[in-house]
């Protein structure tokens, strides 16, 4: 049984995925990003979708500019712009560490059809899929215990999850999925020595 009603402001939760617990400050830092870059997402029909994410866990909300929304969400959308950015018709998406499935939420919100694969451990993945079924989100799960990648994927999100592994888990995902993908995006902590042969 997984208690979701306040689990966005846990700071247990919040040491791994912080993203909830963001300030004002950063929430505004995000919103300006996407006013700047991609401010299609901002319009009211577009970004009403986006705010199932703020429905469950409880998490901070700030309002900017008239807009009431957690910096969480709002980092999921500055993300699905670059995701736009790299390629507008995104079929097939894998994502490596989906973390409770904030992300997949976004980009389902957005592109109705995608076609939306999560891989992780069966522990995370438990969260996930109960957070993304209260949210009627259409997902395939993948548990990296039993990796059969059975597709080629427009595109694979890693949105830290590769920097926070060591180099035999950065070599299982390359060679298990990241080679299978016609694009990625990662976010990382650092560059640093796990990341010279990639």
């Amino acid at each position: 049984s997984i208690n979701l009603s306040n689990f966005k402001r846990n700071p247990t939760y919040s040491r791994f995925i912080g993203n909830d617990l963001r300030d004002e400050q950063t929430a505004i830092a995000f919103y300006n990003y996407i006013k700047n870059n991609y401010s299609f997402l901002l319009k009211t029909d577009v970004l009403n979708k986006f705010l199932v994410n703020d429905k469950i866990g409880n998490p901070m909300i700030y309002n900017i500019e008239g807009i009431s929304i957690s910096p969480g969400t709002l980092r999921f959308v500055k993300v699905l712009g670059d995701v736009l950015n790299i390629n507008e018709n995104v079929k097939n998406i894998i994502e490596i560490g989906p973390g409770y499935g904030g992300q997949c939420l976004i980009v389902k919100a957005y592109f109705n059809d995608v076609k939306y694969s999560l891989l992780d451990i069966p522990e995370s993945l438990l969260v996930s899929k109960t957070y993304l079924n209260k949210n009627d989100c259409d997902v395939t799960f993948i548990d990296t215990n039993d990796i059969i990648i059975e597709d080629n994927y427009d595109l694979v999100i890693s949105d830290y999850c590769l920097s926070e592994i060591d180099s035999t888990g950065i070599d299982f995902y390359v060679n298990n999925v990241v080679n299978r993908c016609k694009c990625g995006y990662f976010t990382v902590n650092s560059i640093g020595e796990l990341f010279k042969s990639y």
